[in-house]
């Protein structure tokens, strides 16, 4: 990987503020420094295949609404993660 893969991360105390959630998860991979920084996040797996449909993914205990939604996610309230498997 490249530094600038890095950027925003080594960069995080620059930008935490302006970030709603950080990425703690992605396929099969967790990143438990975003869970001991304690910072909301969400489990955000990229798509690019349909095996990749079979990854973790980000649960929200509030209503279908974008409002809600938004809080939820930035509140860090309400919100798991769950490795989805076939």
């Amino acid at each position: 990987m490249s530094e600038d893969t890095y950027h925003l991360w080594n960069n995080r105390e620059k930008y935490a503020k302006y970030i709603d959630a950080w990425e703690i998860a992605n396929r099969d991979d967790v990143f438990n420094v975003v869970s001991l920084k304690k910072y909301p996040y969400i489990a955000n797996s990229d798509f690019h295949k349909a095996r990749h449909l079979y990854s973790w993914k980000t649960l929200l205990n509030c209503k279908k609404e974008v409002g809600a939604i938004k809080q939820c996610i930035r509140h860090n309230k309400g919100v798991a993660i769950t490795l989805f498997r076939n």
